[in-house]
């Protein structure tokens, strides 16, 4: 009930049932615009339905919750002081000690499901991120009644949830926007599953949409890739290992004049851009690497000037485009590095992201450049060698029990292609310096050694594609440089690991 009347009263702040596709006013310069493909019918009761949904989302979490109750349950009680001063001061909020994996893959995964029914069920990005945000809080506030709230489910959950989510959902709507079949059908239902399952009838759009020749629709600029590939990598100068390399990205724009003839600035609306990417290590020793990275533009402008003769809105003519904008981010990065686990998970809670497109002939060059304040759970990996002089010491919780610790971080990565077909070659860098948390912490009192903690990675990859048989199949070969450094009081770690890939790629 209390889920119900949160999300009625305040969704109302801002909601954008959907509705069907309704042309653009032509633009100043005269030439013409194609918006993307929208499929989904508006709904009625958009508000009810997600209550009742995420409220149905929340009832099962909770049942499975108390079947499985954390060794911190009953640190409150039942009894007006614990309950006051949980609602109405913050000195109960504080950092807790689960398993990074918990926090930093299943708190946004929560996250992520929330944002999904709200998004699915017709609302706007901001409503569906006020929506995870309370479907957050009333977890951490009612159905963990009995335990402290946590400052970073607080956080991870919602941010993460947001940016995942629209990321998910923007693949989804561009699957069901492609041409009646079983792999769109399975596409749509994977990445946006409730707003497929409320089209009627699902996965049976009888509508007419401009699709390629693999499918998918032609008016929404889309890239997929699948890999599946060998990689040979040694860790800090041990002998090689090798390890199958499978993965996936997706990136998609659905800004109506993304590349397309014309000139102008015309604004970006939430989530037009979106990349959604997914990656595994694995060899006969079981999982040994996931990646797991998604971003989303909030806010922006695109500046574009792409030569037109005729006024055809198809894409294909020489220009440049240019967009610079306010995003998010989420990435979670985990590496076996045989004597422990590396394990970074950042929400970059906002921040500039651009990007750079330019066509002459048959050469196209992408650029792409984000920079993100954010929020951190990181491995130290100079923990475990100082372990052992700290063992009479209180320290942190989080890192004595688990070996990661909370931090502030300042991200970013950037990303150049540049392509002439049959051959593409492309540049990939990503970077995070973190600095801990002081405060806070589950037991701050009794802390007798607060020292900080700093960690920096760095992420480099460069390679080349090559298609082969006119098709979508391509041949990649690309070299990987992991720089990792960790820091605390008289304790360094610094470490290098190295990778070469060959993988065989399809790319739509």
């Amino acid at each position: 009930m209390v889920v119900g009347v949160a999300l009625l009263v305040l969704l109302t702040m801002d909601a954008a049932p959907r509705t069907p596709v309704v042309p653009l006013p032509p633009p100043p310069d005269g030439s013409a615009e194609v918006p993307p493909d929208v499929v989904t019918p508006p709904l009625a009761h958009p508000y009810f339905r997600t209550a009742a949904e995420v409220f149905l989302l929340l009832g099962v979490q909770t049942a499975w919750y108390w079947r499985h109750p954390a060794y911190s349950s009953w640190e409150l009680h039942f009894t007006w002081n614990d309950w006051h001063a949980k609602l109405f001061s913050m000195r109960t909020v504080v950092f807790d000690d689960d398993m990074i994996v918990t926090n930093g893959i299943a708190h946004p995964l929560a996250g992520t499901l929330s944002y999904q029914i709200a998004r699915g069920n017709g609302l706007s990005p901001l409503a569906s991120f006020v929506t995870s945000v309370i479907a957050s809080t009333v977890w951490e506030y009612f159905s963990e009644w009995d335990e402290r709230p946590s400052t970073n489910d607080l956080i991870f959950t919602p941010a993460g949830g947001a940016v995942i989510g629209e990321a998910t959902y923007r693949l989804g709507r561009m699957f069901a926007a492609g041409s009646p079949g079983v792999g769109n059908c399975l596409g749509a239902l994977l990445f946006s599953p409730v707003a497929t399952l409320n089209e009627t009838p699902v996965c049976r759009d009888t509508q007419a949409h401009q699709t390629d020749a693999f499918g998918l629709p032609s008016r929404t600029w889309h890239r997929l890739a699948f890999n599946l590939g060998e990689g040979w990598s040694s860790i800090d100068g041990s002998p090689l290992v090798t390890a199958v390399d499978l993965g996936f990205l997706g990136t998609i724009v659905d800004h109506p004049r993304y590349l397309r003839p014309g000139s102008g600035l015309s604004p970006v609306s939430p989530g037009e851009w979106t990349d959604f990417a997914f990656g595994t290590l694995a060899n006969r020793d079981g999982i040994q690497g996931l990646e797991v990275h998604a971003a989303a533009a909030w806010w922006g402008r695109y500046l574009r000037d792409f030569a037109t003769a005729d006024g055809s809105a198809a894409r294909g003519t020489d220009g440049w485009g240019l967009m610079l904008g306010l995003g998010s981010t989420f990435d979670y990065d985990a590496r076996n590095l045989f004597v422990m686990w590396d394990r970074v998970v950042t929400a970059g809670l906002a921040g500039p992201t651009l990007e750079y497109a330019d066509r002459h002939g048959s050469l196209t060059t992408r650029a792409m450049l984000t920079a993100q304040y954010g929020f951190s759970m990181v491995t130290s990996l100079a923990y475990p060698a100082a372990a052992s002089s700290l063992a009479n010491q209180t320290i942190k919780t989080e890192l004595k029990e688990q070996g990661y610790y909370y931090a502030q971080s300042v991200t970013g990565a950037a990303t150049l292609m540049v392509e002439d077909e049959p051959l593409t070659l492309f540049l990939r860098a990503r970077f995070g310096a973190f600095w801990s948390f002081n405060h806070d912490d589950r037991d701050q009192a009794k802390i007798t050694d607060n020292f900080s903690l700093h960690d920096r990675r760095l992420y480099l990859r460069a390679g080349a594609e090559l298609r082969v048989l006119g098709g979508p199949l391509r041949l990649v070969l690309a070299f990987d440089q992991i720089n990792r450094e960790s820091q605390l009081p008289d304790y360094t770690y610094g470490g290098v690991e190295r990778r070469a890939t060959v993988s065989a790629l399809t790319r739509f």
